[in-house]
């Protein structure tokens, strides 16, 4: 008994094979390249961790204007703090999100783009852990 191996494309109409005799070699699905949405997303991170240093520099300078000797003076409500923590979760969810894409190794992403990615998260990452905040707000810092 001979064994006829053969892909689904090489069957055709005019030489159907039958069912008992079918093997199919599965290949590697072709995945397309992600790397325009990997720097996509980089940017994004890179974006966010801007606007995470624009709040924490106001909230600074928040901090330094008060005058304690001023009770009567008028205090607005200044949402600086909730936008921080909203910008922080925010860019949080885009480093895991990001790192998940990374370790997914069926993925068609080169290993020196994976490699330079990785690099750029972590230096993020460590500028993000220098402002302080993964102690005030939780989550992966450094």
């Amino acid at each position: 008994m001979t064994l006829t191996i053969c892909t689904p494309e090489s069957a055709t109409k005019d030489r159907p094979m039958p069912i008992s005799r079918k093997a199919f070699i599965l290949r590697r699905p072709s995945v397309p390249i992600m790397e325009p949405d990997l720097q996509r997303q980089l940017h994004t991170l890179y974006e966010s961790f801007r606007r995470i240093k624009a709040l924490a520099a106001w909230e600074r300078l928040k901090r330094t204007e008060i005058l304690p000797h001023r009770i009567w003076s008028f205090r607005m409500h200044d949402p600086t703090s909730d936008d921080l923590r909203n910008e922080y979760t925010f860019f949080i969810a885009g480093l895991v999100r990001l790192r998940s894409v990374l370790n997914n190794h069926v993925l068609a992403i080169s290993e020196e783009l994976r490699e330079a990615i990785e690099r750029q998260l972590a230096h993020l990452q460590r500028q993000v852990y220098a402002l302080g905040l993964p102690e005030r707000f939780g989550g992966p810092g450094g």
